[in-house]
């Protein structure tokens, strides 16, 4: 479903620039710490913040309605949420 309908419908409403999933790997170098409660973290990428800003308006809106409803079939929306980033770059030589 995420992949054959979810994503196109996302693309299709909204002008991101960039749509990259990072799904966790056990790493064992995070002895005794716990398990994140999540298995994927999705980065989606806009020209600028007015482009994010006006994807959560229509996820709130009528229009967000079929998006929603197709996030329910592999996400708890209840334990979802969004976390805007200003991207910094160092320079290695």
């Amino acid at each position: 479903h995420y992949e054959e309908v979810h994503v196109p419908l996302e693309l299709s409403h909204f002008n991101i620039k960039k749509y990259v999933r990072n799904y966790t790997m056990p790493n064992e170098a995070s002895t005794g710490a716990a398990e994140p409660a999540f298995d994927c973290i999705t980065d989606v990428w806009f020209d600028e913040m007015e482009g994010y800003q006006a994807m959560i308006d229509a996820l709130a809106g009528v229009a967000g309605q079929a998006i929603k409803h197709s996030s329910q079939v592999f996400l708890d929306l209840s334990e979802t949420f969004y976390v805007p980033v200003e991207e910094g770059e160092s320079e290695i030589a």
